[in-house]
């Protein structure tokens, strides 16, 4: 695989991106897909949305684009949608994608300790806080709220996409490596047997 063959769903749920839904917090889904959108196209990667709700249907060509991906981006800041991306969530894993970014959106609805606590209870390896500045335009990661001024969004996610493309090319390489070492081990094995 090449770094370029990326294929990078966007796991959404249908309502993040209605205006009209009312949510107890100022919610910006619409700008946050087209902002990663972007970042995902700057790599030249492939970059398909999915919504949540056709998972849930099993909706096959939905199902297929979400378990083919490389990556899923996701944001669970929706809080009564989130066992559901959960759940999409783990069923990825069983099958080694790990890769996975989950984002959550600061509302100042959950706590820092809530947000830990999901994040730890779900097992979420990267997982971004983020936060939307309305006079700038701009999104920010405020994962880690000592660092001051808090780096873009943009830039925390280029970072996991870089990290995550490296770590399976080395996957890949070290798979590769052991199919190797084990046709050896065989061949060594089929010749001790003749004699």
């Amino acid at each position: 695989m090449t770094m370029s063959s990326l294929k990078v769903v966007l796991l959404t749920d249908s309502d993040s991106l209605n205006q009209n839904i009312p949510l107890p917090y100022k919610y910006y889904g619409q700008k946050l897909w087209e902002t990663i959108q972007i970042i995902v196209n700057h790599f030249n990667y492939s970059c398909e949305t999915v919504e949540l709700n056709k998972l849930d249907f099993q909706e096959h060509e939905s199902v297929n684009k979400f378990l083919n991906a490389d990556i899923v981006i996701m944001d669970v800041t929706n809080q009564d949608r989130r066992p559901i991306f959960m759940y999409h969530k783990g069923n990825r894993e069983s099958v080694d994608c790990v890769d996975d970014i989950v984002l959550i959106q600061a509302s100042g609805v959950e706590n820092d300790d809530a947000i830990e606590d999901l994040k730890t209870t779900c097992k979420i390896k990267q997982m971004i806080v983020y936060r939307y500045d309305e006079e700038k335009g701009v999104f920010y990661d405020v994962t880690t709220r000592t660092v001051k001024p808090s780096p873009l969004l943009k830039t925390s996610i280029k970072c996991f996409l870089k990290d995550a493309a490296n770590s399976m090319q080395q996957g890949l390489a070290t798979r590769y490596l052991n199919r190797l070492e084990k046709r050896k081990h065989e061949a060594h094995d089929s010749n001790a047997e003749r004699k």
